[in-house]
């Protein structure tokens, strides 16, 4: 009983069965009660990086939005996370941007040298988790801060705490009076590294 929806550019679909390329739909967006398709297809030769939005049938080319973002070299997913807050898209790469209207965005800068993983919104604030790679006593390591906003205007956001540890925090959540953090570089450090995977707790009320 599925149906195939179709992405329509330039009046036609698109292809989807090209071989040897990047070529799907890799995550979707809703936003002031539109929703949005995120399509990238890279052949080694072409690339693109598309915004679709949905008419009720079909999803049609709207924008090349992330064609003019840049992914962080530190993270590890193209997006790591997205929220809809205060009728504005905000979107977490490494780098932090923020979107009105899927056409074009604005990056945020919290603080220099510093990669944003993930963004949660608790009790009608928006959180922000951070990371920044620091060095102690000839050893690497990682300030891992949380930010909140009660707006969501540049400007606006301030820290509500940070510690260091070994590894990056690559995701967190909130839950009875506590942030959870999960920690680590990824599925190849995996032998490297004894926190990788490990959660920590921080209790910290909202």
């Amino acid at each position: 009983s599925f149906t195939q929806v179709p992405l329509i550019k330039n009046g036609q679909p698109i292809k989807l069965e090209t071989t040897n390329a990047h070529n799907r739909v890799y995550d979707f967006f809703t936003l002031n009660g539109k929703l949005y398709a995120y399509h990238r297809f890279n052949d080694g030769k072409t690339s693109t990086f598309d915004i679709y939005l949905y008419d009720g049938e079909k999803f049609v080319y709207y924008s090349d939005l992330f064609t003019k973002m840049e992914i962080d070299r530190n993270t590890y997913s193209h997006i790591n996370q997205k929220v809809e807050f205060g009728g504005k898209q905000f979107i977490a790469m490494g780098n932090f941007y923020v979107t009105e209207d899927m056409k074009t965005a604005k990056k945020i800068e919290l603080k220099p040298n510093m990669d944003v993983l993930d963004l949660r919104v608790i009790d009608n604030k928006l959180y922000v988790l951070c990371n920044e790679k620091i060095e102690k006593n000839g050893e690497e390591e990682f300030r891992v801060s949380v930010w909140f906003s009660t707006t969501g205007n540049i400007g606006s956001f301030r820290q509500m705490f940070f510690y260091n540890y070994p590894v990056r925090a690559l995701s967190f959540t909130y839950g009875n009076g506590a942030f959870y953090f999960g920690m680590g570089y990824g599925i190849k450090a995996q032998k490297a590294y004894a926190q990788n995977g490990m959660v920590l707790k921080v209790e910290a009320r909202v």
